[in-house]
């Protein structure tokens, strides 16, 4: 049937320029168990484990990368050039002529204490800038080196987290659009590759690659349509659309004394 998912990484805070796409990914991952493993464990690799789990985390402090631009130039060594709202910072391996020290962009900090992933959001947000975000390898390894360098080796929060974006395949998204019949514990997402949906007595989520018989719909395009649902002495439905109006109902309806009752 028409219903189908999509898969929206996002960083905690808002994080969507160059580098926002990077991952790290452990083989098999992000698998998406039992559809309920939505936040994201950084160790030498990454792995999507449940948000309600309590790790240990690691917070960033610096400019907030919301407003930042960041800008690869080669010139004799490689540097990395920082645009934002109030500073410009220039992080390289050399000393410019010009004045400018290098720096680096975002200052990771290992928390100890063990929370929930919005719990550890909430206090990075307070006491920092946010959940560490990773946007390339040199930044991964900086998260690592935080990590050891407190004498830890285990798996910790950052702010990679995702959601489900469940849409139908012609664009409804009206009263209705929402409704679902999910087998036993579907959607489970399995290995991060079951996207479309297959509907029996009750639906669960298969790989769109795959081969199935399937039901089309006719009539009017639901994106310009409007359901009412209306209650008079007979269940009546009426639907709105940019071209015509249809009522159905089991009986004729008397003009005079009609009103509208919305349920």
């Amino acid at each position: 049937m028409g219903l189908y998912s999509t898969i929206d990484w996002r960083w905690s805070d808002g994080f969507s320029g160059v580098g926002a796409n990077y991952s790290n990914w452990k083989r098999g991952q992000p698998n998406f168990y039992s559809a309920h493993e939505f936040c994201v464990l950084a160790t030498s690799l990454w792995l999507d484990v449940l948000c309600s789990a309590k790790r240990r985390f690691v917070c960033y402090n610096g400019e907030n990368i919301k407003n930042q631009i960041f800008i690869s130039i080669k010139y004799n060594h490689s540097v990395r050039i920082l645009l934002s709202k109030t500073l410009m910072i220039v992080s390289t391996g050399v000393y410019f002529s010009t004045g400018w020290s290098y720096s680096t962009c975002l200052q990771y900090h290992y928390v100890a204490d063990q929370k929930t992933w919005t719990e550890a959001q909430t206090y990075c947000r307070q006491t920092y800038a946010d959940l560490a975000t990773i946007g390339n390898k040199e930044q991964n390894d900086q998260l690592l080196d935080t990590i050891t360098s407190a004498g830890q080796s285990s798996e910790v929060w950052m702010g990679l987290y995702s959601t489900i974006d469940w849409r139908w395949s012609d664009g409804f998204s009206g009263v209705g659009a929402n409704y679902r019949n999910w087998k036993r514990v579907e959607p489970n997402l399995y290995l991060a590759a079951e996207f479309c949906v297959l509907a029996t007595p009750f639906w669960y989520d298969e790989r769109c690659s795959s081969k199935w018989r399937f039901v089309c719909y006719n009539g009017e395009n639901m994106k310009n349509q409007i359901f009412i649902s209306i209650k008079y002495n007979h269940s009546v439905r009426i639907l709105f659309s940019k071209t015509l109006i249809i009522v159905s109902t089991g009986s004729q309806l008397d003009p005079n004394i009609f009103f509208c009752e919305f349920l």
